[in-house]
C-alpha cells in the first residue's frame, strides 16, 4: 500500500534538476543578443534562492511570542563556462562597471532602471515546456567571481560564478 501512494505522488513525473533555462536581461549597453543567448546556454548551474521571513519576537508573561515578520530574500550563485571569446564573462564585467567603476570609483550611469535588470529561472518539463517560472526583479551582480588558472587543469572547462542580489523574486505563485 504504500508504495502504491508514493508512485501514486510522483505521477506527473520526477523533475530533473539539469532541466531548466537562465536568462539574464543584461543591460543593453553591455550585451547584445548573441551574447544573453550565450549566457543561456553556458549557465552551468543555478540556484533557486531561498526566501526567508523574519521572525518579531514579543515578550509577554515571561514567555516568547514568536510571530512572522519581513521576507527577505538570499543571493543568487550562478555558474558559467568561459568560452575563449570571454563574451559572457566580459558582460558580467561590464553590467558590474557601469554601476560602479573599477579605477573611477564612480557610477557609469545613474538611472536604476539602467543597470537593475531581470533575470529568469525557468524550470522546464522532459519537452521543454516551461513547469515554473521564477523572475529576479530588478537584479544586479554583486560579484562577478574568480576564474581558477592553473598549470595542473587538464580535460576541464574553466567557470566563474556570479552573485547576484535582487529586491524580490516573482513566481505563479506570488502576489
Amino acid at each position: 500500500m504504500e508504495i502504491n501512494r508514493f508512485l501514486s505522488a510522483i505521477k506527473s513525473g520526477l523533475f530533473r534538476g539539469y532541466r531548466y533555462r537562465v536568462t539574464v536581461a543584461f543591460p543593453p549597453i553591455v550585451a547584445n543578443s548573441q551574447t544573453i543567448s550565450d549566457a543561456t546556454t553556458l549557465a552551468k548551474s543555478a540556484v533557486i534562492p531561498a526566501s526567508t521571513l523574519g521572525e518579531l519576537v514579543l515578550n509577554y508573561g515571561g514567555r516568547e511570542i514568536p510571530l512572522p515578520g519581513d521576507r527577505s530574500f538570499a543571493e543568487m550563485p550562478l555558474t558559467f563556462i568561459v568560452t575563449n571569446d570571454t563574451a559572457v564573462r566580459d558582460a558580467w564585467e561590464l553590467w558590474s562597471e557601469i554601476i560602479n567603476g573599477s579605477e573611477s570609483n564612480t557610477a557609469g550611469v545613474v538611472d536604476p532602471d539602467d543597470y537593475l535588470r531581470d533575470v529568469t529561472l525557468e524550470m522546464l518539463g522532459p519537452q521543454n515546456e516551461v513547469l515554473k517560472t521564477y523572475v529576479l526583479q530588478n537584479a544586479w551582480p554583486k560579484e562577478v567571481g574568480q576564474i581558477q588558472l592553473s598549470q595542473e587543469s587538464r580535460d576541464a572547462s574553466v567557470e566563474f560564478e556570479v552573485s547576484l542580489r535582487y529586491l524580490q523574486v516573482g513566481s505563479n505563485l506570488t502576489r
